[in-house]
């Protein structure tokens, strides 16, 4: 991000300077794990070690790790599964599994459990206060005779 962009977005008491937030990108929720794992590669197999797992990938620390876009198989514990590399650093690399696996495969490998994600709010079924009335202190608003809703009769001609 340029200077100047960057300048405009910060706050009166953040210089810029001092820290750079990194935005968390991964869709999934890690949780720690420490077992032994293999990659079978076309080329032979690497033995290396878990430090974190979620539904979606790994974090695997091993000596040789292979490059980025590599397809391998991951062998751990009682699971395999068919994994494409996503990033190569020096010692560790990301692999994302080729299908989800369930949350029970996560929990057996790391021994922890994770949290249950949670639903989202349908926003059609979300209360907007109620009846405002009787809090706005509108004449007649705490018998209840003024309609709320469609059913309005705020402009309408009275017949009668």
């Amino acid at each position: 991000m340029r200077r100047d962009r960057l300048e405009l977005l910060q706050m009166p008491y953040f210089d810029g300077e001092e820290e750079v937030l990194q935005i968390e990108r991964r869709a999934d929720t890690r949780v720690l794990a420490h077992c032994s794992a293999e990659l079978k590669l076309t080329t032979g197999s690497r033995t290396g070690r878990l430090t974190n797992i979620s539904t979606g990938g790994v974090r695997l620390e091993l000596a040789d790790p292979p490059r980025e876009g590599t397809t391998v198989m991951l062998e751990w514990k009682t699971f395999q599964m068919f994994c494409k590399v996503v990033w190569a650093d020096n010692g560790a690399c990301g692999l994302v599994f080729e299908r989800p696996v369930s949350q029970g495969t996560v929990t057996q490998t790391s021994g922890q459990q994770m949290e249950e994600p949670r639903p989202e709010a349908d926003l059609r079924t979300v209360s907007l206060g109620g009846r405002r009335q009787v809090r706005r202190g509108l004449p007649g608003a705490e018998l209840g005779n003024i309609p709320l809703g469609p059913r309005r009769a705020f402009g309408r001609k009275q017949t009668g």
